[in-house]
């Protein structure tokens, strides 16, 4: 942080918390589109063994959530909160702490993890307990409704949908992927499992191939078509490479502790259907749940080239989906949310300035949004950080926001407090995954090695520019390069 000229020190008085949901299983919709690449005689097992447990937080990514908790309100508080802002969230006061959630399932259970993880930091020698109530459902932002258009923008927003379409039949992705040709198609059918005779005959690009593509075709729904084994499906295949990625992650993080949740509500299932047909009821007719344990297939199926291969192309599709033109108003209104309630926090500190340190009844110190990865991309993206960071925005990601005020120096002539913003970017706070080294509790160990401040003193009255249409803030130079938050010790 640079001086703030005429004002002596500063300290923190309030922050917020975007974070991403934790560590969970295969989305519906990336098993949908990489299933469709199947044929009747080639199944994608690293896919279709994720049927049973879609989208559900796994046992790891509450574990996250519970620590990033414990964190937020344990070592970060102590480290770096302010006497005013320590004292207000140790009072117990109720206003201190606030929760508010997408109304996504995982994303609730997400939040309800951190919540208790808050709870939980008394273990962290803070002094004494956090005695905030037991865990709530979360404060909506005005609604359910309002609470998924502010958490998920992306999905609510018909220009936005409509230029996206047009991007996925537009020459930037068609170019992309006709550079990268049979590379790509080999890539793709390896992590897939979907023939190895597939993967030699794809393995050199001809000129022909790297120069021409025909127009992709589409469904009648205006969807792309999905066949496989023709060079006219590259661009889907591109925007697939999301898709491989996330299946990577969730694969990382999986656990014996999962597989054993789904073979207990099998044996539930069986018990429940077993007890019908005695009973002379109708039985359930539904399978039983699958309770074969879920393996590493796709990771170790590439090298690791090809994972960083698979990681870089995700990155461009996801800056050209969220860092675009199209994609710039995404993010405002929950960024103007955000800097309204640091704003509601310095309007509270001021009218009820008393001693130092003193605790503030009413000042909301830390609030916590439980959201999407692409929520943290609509807020980046709004703060206008012109690229996606040069790290995979990983389970457990956030966005801290803290509201800094500096006192006036005695004869400085100032009168007033000054209030400003900075803003930290931690993309990967669990970066240790199960295996060797480790063991699956590695993959609940937070590490602040990547948490990196992207905006820094940008005054509390200049957050209305953000939100609008005017002048950009600055963000720190070297964005994108390792760093630390001071004052808290990195891993």
């Amino acid at each position: 942080m640079a001086d703030q000229e005429g004002f002596g020190a500063s300290e923190v008085v309030s922050s917020v918390v975007v974070l991403r949901h934790g560590a969970r299983a295969v989305s519906r919709n990336a098993f949908a589109a990489l299933r469709s690449w199947e044929t009747s005689g080639e199944a994608c097992g690293a896919v279709d063994q994720w049927a049973r447990h879609l989208d559900r937080l796994s046992t790891t990514g509450g574990q996250q959530m519970h620590r990033l908790g414990e964190w937020l309100t344990g070592e970060y508080l102590a480290g770096r909160g302010g006497a005013e802002m320590r004292n207000s969230i140790l009072s117990g006061d109720p206003a201190a702490l606030a929760w508010f959630s997408s109304p996504v399932d995982r994303v609730v259970r997400s939040g309800s993890a951190f919540w208790e993880g808050c709870r939980a930091a008394s273990r962290v020698p803070v002094g004494r307990p956090i005695a905030c109530p037991d865990a709530p459902a979360p404060m909506l932002l005005n609604g359910e409704d309002a609470s998924d258009e502010l958490t998920r923008p992306w999905a609510h927003n018909p220009a936005y949908t409509e230029a996206m379409a047009a991007w996925k039949r537009g020459p930037q992705l068609a170019a992309k992927a006709s550079r990268l040709g049979k590379e790509l198609e080999a890539l793709h059918s390896r992590a897939l499992g979907l023939g190895a005779e597939r993967q030699l005959e794809a393995a050199s690009p001809t000129v022909a191939d790297a120069t021409s593509r025909p127009e992709t075709p589409l469904r009648s729904d205006g969807s792309e078509s999905v066949g496989v084994g023709s060079l006219e499906d590259g661009p889907l295949r591109l925007y697939q490479t999301t898709y491989l990625l996330e299946v990577m992650e969730c694969e990382r993080y999986w656990t014996a502790q999962d597989d054993g949740k789904a073979a207990t509500a099998a044996a539930a299932h069986l018990r429940a259907r077993d007890g019908a047909a005695a009973a002379g009821r109708g039985a359930d007719a539904r399978p039983p749940p699958l309770t074969r344990p879920v393996t590493p297939r796709m990771s170790p199926s590439l090298w690791p080239r090809q994972h960083r291969t698979v990681a870089e192309l995700s990155r461009w599709v996801w800056e050209a989906r969220f860092f675009s033109r199209q994609a710039a108003g995404l993010g405002r209104p929950l960024l103007g949310r955000v800097f309204g309630w640091l704003g509601d926090a310095a309007a509270t500190c001021s009218a009820a300035a008393g001693a130092a340190g003193a605790a503030v009844p009413g000042a909301a110190r830390i609030t916590a949004v439980s959201a999407h990865d692409y929520t943290l991309l609509s807020l980046l993206a709004a703060l206008r950080v012109g690229s996606y960071p040069a790290r995979v925005v990983a389970f457990g990601a956030f966005l801290l926001f803290e509201l800094r005020r500096w006192k006036p120096l005695e004869g400085s002539g100032e009168t007033e407090a000054r209030w400003t913003v900075d803003v930290y970017l931690n993309t990967e706070p669990f970066p240790f995954a199960r295996g060797p080294e480790g063991g699956p509790a590695a993959a609940t160990q937070l590490s602040t090695a990547h948490l990196e401040r992207i905006i820094s003193d940008l005054p509390l009255e200049s957050a209305q520019y953000l939100v609008g249409n005017a002048a950009p803030a600055r963000p720190t130079a070297g964005y994108g390069a390792m760093g630390t938050l001071p004052g808290v010790g990195g891993e």
